[in-house]
């Protein structure tokens, strides 16, 4: 637009100088003319007003569009990590995908390959987590081993677990510090969320189903949970079922019971009396003939009996 009212102006002026020099000529010779001198000082003034005001916005667009690409350029060059933990960012990894990240991590495993591999496991849930690998263009696996700390800047790759654009931000106990607070705060956390997924469990919709529903229905018990009274009569720590055998009795009959709590404490003693919130499927219990079996044990002796009982997996547990 500025330029185009320069232009304008422009030509009028041009225009208004060429008609004052006919005018001039002409009243020179006594000639009449079109336009008179007024007129033609107007038009030169309006045409000035307008080269004038088209060279200020002109000139005016031109530094905004300076600027604004200086601005857009110092944006694209600053990157900001964000601070998360290692299985926070593998439990939200489609989300994560082309971000930038700042990773505290224990190093698993050094490659020559000038990647690096970490993985975390929580004494509170074992469950296995998933290694993330953090590749550089370029690392000397001499300068770090297995148990060092390190704090990772990194692109978040599509390819699932793998971090790109990697560099090292801090070592040292600086990372220690950093990976031990975020290792924390997960912890407390997950040791909230188990306390609320007890009660949730204890105070949901529990099945009492009888001894014969499980014989029955097993498959439909592994999957509904229930909550039911179990008179514990022997626990076996070198049980050949499993390592501490738990026998006892649901309803005045034999059933198996299976400890399948992240912590087995309090511990299960004989005699003690069980509410069990869990699950229930079957098993067969086998009735040995005695002094049949290896060095008189169990092991190799002959079966007498076979007896398809119901099987307990405590979750949660209280001992009366």
């Amino acid at each position: 637009m500025g330029l185009g009212l320069f232009m304008i102006g422009f030509l009028g002026f041009a225009a208004c100088i060429v008609y004052g020099f006919v005018f001039f000529i002409k009243r020179s010779m006594n000639l009449t003319t079109k336009f008179s001198g007024k007129q033609i000082i107007i038009c030169a003034i309006l045409s000035f007003v307008l080269i004038c005001v088209g060279s200020v916005i002109y000139s005016g667009s031109s530094d905004s569009e300076k600027t604004n690409s200086g601005t857009t350029g110092t944006e694209e060059e600053k990157i900001t990590y964000t601070e998360i933990f290692q299985v926070d960012l593998i439990d939200n990894w489609s989300d994560e995908k082309g971000n930038y990240v700042e990773v505290p991590i224990k190093i698993n495993y050094v490659s020559t390959d000038s990647y690096i591999q970490s993985k975390y496991i929580s004494e509170i849930d074992t469950t296995n987590s998933d290694y993330l690998t953090f590749n550089f263009d370029e690392i000397n696996s001499d300068d770090y081993e297995s148990g060092d700390y390190l704090i990772i800047d990194a692109k978040v790759s599509s390819e699932k677990y793998e971090l790109n654009e990697c560099t090292i931000k801090a070592t040292g106990s600086e990372a220690e510090e950093a990976y031990d607070n975020l290792v924390d705060e997960y912890n407390k956390k997950l040791e909230e969320k188990k306390k609320q997924d007890e009660e949730n469990f204890r105070n949901g919709d529990l099945a009492t189903p009888s001894y014969n529903e499980i014989l029955r229905e097993p498959s439909k018990y592994e999957e509904t949970p229930i909550k039911v009274t179990v008179k514990v009569k022997s626990v076996d720590p070198d049980g050949i079922i499993f390592e501490g055998d738990k026998f006892g009795t649901y309803q005045g009959k034999q059933c198996v019971i299976y400890d399948e709590r992240d912590k087995k404490e309090p511990k299960i003693m004989k005699g003690d009396t069980l509410v069990i919130y869990g699950y229930a499927t079957t098993t067969v219990v086998k009735t040995y003939e005695k002094g049949t079996g290896i060095l008189g044990s169990d092991l190799g002796a002959n079966v007498t009996k076979k007896e398809e009982v119901p099987a307990f997996k405590i979750k949660y547990l209280d001992i009366k």
